[in-house]
């Protein structure tokens, strides 16, 4: 849900976000960095308005705690 809503006010499709492969670190890549930038926000909306908690986003995402903490 929050990849929908960030996707659709940042006009992108939301397979930018779900295709870019965040242990990339491809940071030169424009595109990249960008859908880096909106999962951020979509991981933010999510723990935060959503009250989903780090640790189960975490798990969800396949990231550690820490990961999600510094969304």
């Amino acid at each position: 849900m929050a990849v929908a809503l960030v996707t659709h006010k940042a006009n992108v499709q939301p397979g930018i976000i779900l295709s870019a492969d965040p242990s990339n670190w491809a940071t030169a890549d424009e595109q990249w960095m960008r859908a880096t930038r909106l999962r951020r926000l979509a991981i933010y909306i999510t723990v935060t308005y959503l009250d989903i908690s780090q640790a189960d986003m975490a798990r969800a995402l396949g990231v550690s705690k820490a990961t999600v903490s510094l969304c």
